[in-house]
C-alpha cells in the first residue's frame, strides 16, 4: 500500500490555508459550477468517510481517551506524526481554518490489486477553486525533493509530484470545485472517467441510504459491500465464507458517527439488501423482531454472540421457504433430502422442530474447553415449550435408536442431560449453510433454551458457567455494553475483541499475524463491538457500537481475560492450567472426550509421547486405564468400572518402580 498521510495533508492544508486567506480578506469570485463531490469517488470503493466540518470534527477526535491511546502505538505512528502536523498548523492558523473547517472532506479506500489497497481524497473548495493559482501554490509547497510535472488526461490537467526520495508519486486534479488526490494514478484517472456517468453518487440503492443518514455527528461512513471481502482479504490474506456471503446480501451502509465521553463509537445509520440475492435477512426483515435473551445461557467469557430473533419461529422459517422456492433447484434438494430423513426416521421437521422454537436463534462461539483444536461454538434455540421440545427431541432420539445402528445411552452432567443426535448436516439441510459446522450434534436442555454443539465439553461448559452464574447476563461489561441497543431486533452481535484474539490469530496470513502479535494490546483495547439490525420500512436500521478500554480495565476483568492455553478441563471449574491434586496417590488425570460415542481416549504429550489412554463407554472410563511420564516409563494403572476406580491400582516412579499398590 502507498500512502503518505503527511505529504497530502500538508498540501491540502496549505491550498486550505492559501484560499481561506483570500475569502479572509473578503475577496469576491464569481461562482463556479459546483459538483457533488460523491460523484467523484471511483467505482471500487469498498468505503469512504466524508465530514463537512472536517477541522472543527478533528479537534472533538484529538482530544479523546481513544486518540490518545492510539498515539502510543507504533502502528499508528506515521498516522500519529501526520495527524500532529496537521494539528500544529491547525493551532496556528486557527481563525483561517474556522473558514476551511465549513468544506467538505471524503477519503476513501480501494482495492487496486489482489494484495494492495490505496486512499483517494475529495475536498470540496467552493468557491476557492476558481481563483486558486493551483500550480504556483503547490511549486511555494514543495522542496527540491519533488519533481513537479502535469500532463492532460481526457481534457482534464492532471498534476503529478514525484517524490524523489520514496520513488511514488502523488496525482491530482482540481475538477470543478473539488481537488482529487491519490497515489494510485489509476484511482484519478478513474474518477475523471466517470465524470459525465458517475457509478456509486447516481446508484438508487447508495441514494437510498444517503438520504436516510443524518450527517449531523463527526463523521460520516458509509460501505459498499461489492468491495468489502476483497479489502478485508488484503488486510488479512484470509478469504471467509461468512463475509463473503454478507458481501452478496448487503448493497451499502451508511452511519452518522459518533464519539461519546472520548472512549465510544457510535455509528447509526442504514442498511439495504441486494433484490437478487434475497436470503435470511430478507426473511429476518419480514418476520418481526424478538429479544435476545439467550445471554442468560451464554457463558460471561463468549467471544462472539450471534443472534437471530423474530416475532415467532413458525413465520420465520415460513418466509425463509418462500424465498428458498425462488431458486427451484436448491429449494427442491433441500426438500427431497428433509424427505429421506423424514421417512428414514418417520418424523415431521416443523411438528418435531419448528413447533417448539421460540422467538430467537443465536450461534455463541466460545473460549477452548479442550486442548484438542476445534472451532468451539454452540447453536442454541429459545423454546416456547421446553417440555414439548424435550419430548420431541427425546422421540427423535427414540427414531434414531430404532432407526440406524447408532448407540449412545446419553450422560448426565450436573443434572443435565447430554444427548446425541445423529443424524449428519441436518442443521446444513434445516436452517442452510450457515450452519453447516454442525454436523452431527450432542444437546442438551438448560431453562428454557436447547443447547446443540459438536463437542459434548463445550455443552459441560456452557452448563458449569450457568449453574455459576457466569453467564452474559451476569457480566457487568456485557450489561453495560447492551443498554447503548433496542431490546428487541432481526441480528445482533456481540464480540468480546480480547476472547476472539487466538481464533482470529488462527485464521489469518502470516503478515496480517505478525501485525496482530505486534499490536495485541492495541487491537484487544477495543473491548467490545455490538452490530444490531432490525426492519425500517424496506431497508434495515443499523447500529454499530465500539468500545475502548484501557488495557489495566481488561487485565482486572476476568470477562475479557484470554484464554491462557487450550487445557483439557478449562472452564469446568476454573480457567488455570492443569494441575494434578494428589487428592490421594492414585489420582488420574481429568479427561474430557471430545466424542461421547469413541470406545477409547487417548492424550500425547507435546513430544509426541503417549500420556494417557483408557477405554470409555457411553463417554465415561471403562476399562484399564495406562498415565504414562514424558519418557514414556508407566506412571499409573488400574481399572475403571463406569467412570469409578475398582480392583488394584498401582503407582510407579519415573525409572518404573513400583511404589504404591491400593486396592478399590
Amino acid at each position: 500500500m502507498k500512502f503518505s498521510v503527511k505529504k497530502i495533508i500538508l498540501i491540502i492544508v496549505g491550498i486550505g490555508v492559501l484560499s481561506g486567506g483570500y475569502l479572509f480578506s473578503k475577496f469576491y469570485f464569481p461562482d463556479v459550477k459546483n459538483l457533488n463531490s460523491i460523484y467523484l469517488i471511483p467505482k471500487n470503493v469498498a468505503y469512504f468517510i466524508s465530514s463537512d466540518q472536517p477541522v472543527k470534527n478533528w479537534k472533538k477526535v484529538r482530544d479523546s481517551e481513544l486518540w490518545q491511546h492510539l498515539q502510543t502505538n507504533d502502528y499508528f505512528a506515521e498516522l500519529s506524526e501526520n495527524i500532529n502536523t496537521f494539528d500544529s498548523i491547525l493551532n496556528k492558523n486557527e481563525k483561517i481554518f474556522d473558514l476551511l473547517g465549513s468544506k467538505k472532506l471524503m477519503i476513501s479506500i480501494h482495492p487496486i490489486s489482489k494484495y494492495q489497497y490505496d486512499y483517494f481524497f475529495v475536498i470540496d473548495l467552493k468557491k476557492t477553486a476558481k481563483f486558486l493559482q493551483f500550480q504556483s501554490i503547490l511549486k511555494s509547497l514543495l522542496s527540491d525533493n519533488y519533481v513537479f510535472s502535469q500532463r492532460n488526461y481526457k481534457g482534464v490537467e492532471i498534476i503529478e509530484l514525484f517524490d524523489k526520495k520514496t520513488r511514488e508519486t502523488l496525482s491530482m486534479a482540481v475538477i470543478n470545485n473539488n481537488l482529487i488526490a491519490s497515489y494510485t494514478h489509476s484511482l484519478v484517472e478513474a474518477s475523471i472517467n466517470q465524470l459525465d456517468e458517475p457509478i456509486v453518487g447516481r446508484d438508487l440503492k447508495f441514494i437510498e441510504i444517503n438520504q436516510k443518514v443524518k450527517e449531523n455527528k463527526l463523521f460520516q461512513l458509509y460501505i459498499q459491500y461489492d468491495y468489502v471481502d476483497d479489502f478485508v482479504y488484503i488486510l488479512s490474506k484470509y478469504s471467509d465464507k461468512w463475509l463473503h456471503n454478507l458481501s452478496t446480501t448487503l448493497v451499502y451502509s451508511g452511519f452518522d458517527l459518533d464519539l461519546i465521553a472520548g472512549n465510544k463509537v457510535v455509528a447509526k445509520g442504514f442498511t439495504n439488501l441486494n433484490d437478487s440475492t434475497r436470503t435470511y435477512l430478507e426473511a429476518l426483515q419480514n418476520s418481526g423482531v424478538g429479544k435476545h435473551v439467550i445471554a442468560k445461557v451464554a457463558p460471561h467469557r463468549t467471544s462472539m454472540y450471534f443472534s437471530l430473533s423474530f416475532d415467532n419461529f413458525n413465520r420465520f422459517y415460513d418466509n425463509y421457504e418462500k424465498i428458498l422456492q425462488e431458486d427451484p433447484e436448491t429449494f427442491n434438494t433441500i426438500k427431497t433430502n428433509q424427505k429421506k430423513i423424514e421417512d428414514l426416521l418417520n418424523i415431521n421437521i416443523k411438528k418435531n422442530f419448528v413447533s417448539w422454537m421460540d422467538d430467537e436463534i443465536a450461534l455463541l462461539k466460545l473460549e477452548p474447553v479442550s486442548q484438542v483444536s476445534h472451532d468451539n461454538f454452540a447453536l442454541v434455540f429459545k423454546a416456547n415449550d421446553i417440555d414439548k421440545a424435550t419430548e420431541n427431541l427425546n422421540y427423535i432420539i427414540k427414531q434414531i435408536k430404532k432407526k440406524t445402528p447408532v448407540k449412545f445411552k446419553g450422560i448426565d452432567y450436573k443434572g443435565y442431560p447430554i444427548k446425541f443426535m445423529s443424524i449428519k448436516g441436518f442443521f446444513k439441510m434445516f436452517l442452510g449453510g450457515y450452519f453447516n459446522k454442525l454436523e452431527t450434534p450432542y444437546y442438551t436442555t438448560i431453562d428454557d433454551f436447547v443447547v446443540f454443539s459438536n463437542h459434548p465439553n463445550t455443552l459441560k461448559y456452557i452448563i458449569t458457567n450457568f449453574e455459576e452464574k457466569n453467564t452474559l447476563l451476569d457480566a457487568a461489561n456485557y450489561k453495560n455494553f447492551v443498554t447503548n441497543f433496542e431490546s428487541k431486533s432481526n441480528l445482533f452481535v456481540y464480540i468480546n475483541t480480547p476472547m476472539i484474539y487466538n481464533t482470529i490469530i488462527e485464521k489469518v496470513g502470516n503478515s496480517a499475524k505478525k501485525d496482530l502479535i505486534k499490536n495485541k494490546q492495541y487491537f484487544t483495547s477495543f473491548s467490545q463491538i455490538g452490530i444490531q439490525l432490525m426492519p425500517k420500512d424496506d431497508i434495515l436500521k443499523s447500529t454499530v457500537i465500539i468500545q475502548y478500554k484501557d488495557q489495566e480495565s481488561i487485565n482486572f476483568s476476568d470477562e475479557f481475560k484470554a484464554p491462557t492455553v487450550s487445557q483439557e478441563n478449562a472452564g469446568f471449574s476454573e480457567t488455570k492450567p492443569i494441575v494434578v491434586r494428589e487428592i490421594d496417590e492414585m489420582q488420574a488425570l481429568t479427561i474430557n472426550p471430545e466424542n461421547l460415542n469413541a470406545t477409547v481416549y487417548s492424550r500425547k504429550y507435546p513430544n509426541g509421547q503417549l500420556q494417557v489412554t483408557v477405554p470409555l463407554k457411553n463417554g465415561r472410563k471403562d476399562g484399564v486405564y495406562k498415565e504414562y511420564y514424558k519418557n514414556g516409563k508407566l506412571r499409573l494403572k488400574g481399572r475403571f468400572k463406569n467412570d469409578k476406580k475398582t480392583g488394584t491400582w498401582r503407582k510407579y516412579d519415573i525409572n518404573g518402580k513400583l511404589v504404591i499398590k491400593k486396592k478399590y
